[in-house]
């Protein structure tokens, strides 16, 4: 999907600290050279805690990002659920999806921001998560639940224990 000259990646702006979005950079739950994992501002209904991970150069989907920077991505997912496993409570397993571009006139189009992204979403017994995704119910997360989610992970993933 070709974008615009003028569009503004949000998850750029996001990297680069702008105030303009509603991530925060305490939202980070780890982050190196390549790659940043941080906790999402909208969740579905029953599925709090959900994790983003995006590479930190802008490559829009799966079909422009190179494939070192695609593994990377995906061995911190690994880390990403092991660790939500561990420490989110009632945690039952988790969910990664990701999406390659809006499709026009489906009930779900698919990528809202043109800048690849990971969704790890934690499971919970009786979730009803794809009748809530399937039905777009999403839920803005206050940045103090946020902070909460990031706490319990971010010790975990950035020292290894």
């Amino acid at each position: 999907m070709k974008m615009r000259d003028n569009y503004v990646c949000s998850f750029c702006g996001f990297l680069a600290g702008s105030k303009e979005v509603y991530s925060r950079q305490s939202d980070i739950v780890y982050q190196d050279a390549w790659v940043t994992a941080f906790i999402a501002s909208h969740h579905l209904r029953n599925n709090p805690g959900t994790v983003l991970i995006i590479p930190n150069r802008h490559y829009e989907n799966i079909y422009d990002m190179p494939d070192d920077i695609l593994s990377k991505v995906h061995l911190l997912a690994k880390r990403v659920c092991i660790t939500i496993r561990k420490v989110y409570p009632g945690c039952a397993g988790n969910v990664l999806r990701q999406h390659n571009e809006p499709v026009e006139g489906a009930k779900c189009k698919g990528q809202d921001v043109p800048h690849y992204h990971l969704h790890i979403i934690p499971r919970y017994p009786d979730d009803r998560m794809y009748e809530y995704a399937e039905d777009g119910q999403r839920y803005l997360m206050p940045r103090e639940e946020r902070q909460y989610y990031a706490a319990l992970l971010r010790e975990k993933l950035n020292h290894g224990k």
